[in-house]
């Protein structure tokens, strides 16, 4: 949703410290920002030009889209299940492979942890971390060591591909805003609801599993970027809920986080 009113987006959005250039481009639909983040965040910028698009638009909701792009799934990753769904058709004797039935699931294992380990490596290359899901190869690992490994390797895969499988994920939050205009205080107070949009696949499957990757496994914690809606709750904590208005240091913008 473009603004309406580029000259009044551009100088509620400036009149902030921290920011010296609010360009918008009608052409391309972008904001172009130049700004020190010693004195302001990117996150609080999004709340202001979402506060400010909300309020221009009769206080609907304007949507804010971060998507993050992964590694994905490559031709190791893909032997490795084709060698966990051989071991475990050998195993269900639906297939002639009795005879190799072990040395199938040692298959299964060995490429499983190579996977995990040039994931891990690519990962390194294309953001600068690993994924946090790499750490069940030292689950995999102590597996292998005791001979167990079959379920192991299937759930270390599962854990580590799935959701690389279309190599990326869309983060998404909406900012609405309500105004009021205080006369005897001389000030202008926003209500800005910040509100989570992850779909319900992300809210329930991935958690769900998350939650059994922590009990089972002993993984902890992401090293990847907190999400938009944590990123809105780091600003919030900062400034107490209460941010400076869009028009004058006086106003204030209180913010409501909902997950």
């Amino acid at each position: 949703m473009p603004p309406r009113r580029i000259d009044k987006l551009e100088k509620e959005v400036l009149g902030h410290a921290g920011i010296h250039c609010v360009k918008f481009s009608p052409i391309t639909r972008s904001v172009l920002i130049y700004y020190n983040p010693i004195e302001i965040e990117l996150s609080e910028i999004i709340i202001r030009i979402g506060t400010a698009l909300s309020i221009e638009y009769n206080m609907c909701s304007v949507y804010v889209e971060n998507k993050k792009k992964y590694v994905g799934v490559n031709v190791i990753d893909n032997y490795a299940l084709g060698a966990l769904i051989a071991a475990w058709l050998g195993r269900s004797g639906l297939l002639p492979f009795n005879n190799i039935t072990n040395l199938l699931e040692w298959n299964a294992g060995v490429s499983t942890l190579a996977a995990v380990v040039n994931h891990g490596i690519s990962e390194v290359k294309f953001s600068g971390s690993p994924d946090p899901e790499v750490v069940t190869a030292v689950y995999l690992l102590n597996s292998i060591l005791k001979k167990e490994f079959l379920v192991s390797s299937t759930i270390t895969w599962i854990s580590t591909f799935v959701r690389h499988l279309t190599g990326e994920e869309f983060d998404r939050i909406s900012i609405q805003a309500f105004q009021a205009y205080s006369q005897e205080e001389n000030r202008t107070y926003y209500d800005v609801a910040v509100k989570s949009e992850e779909n319900l696949y992300h809210k329930s499957i991935i958690k769900i599993f998350g939650n059994l990757m922590r009990k089972y496994v002993g993984f902890r914690g992401s090293m990847k970027e907190p999400s938009l809606l944590n990123q809105m709750k780091r600003v919030s904590n900062k400034h107490g809920d209460a941010l400076e208005g869009l028009k004058s240091k006086n106003d204030i913008i209180f913010l409501r986080l909902e997950c």
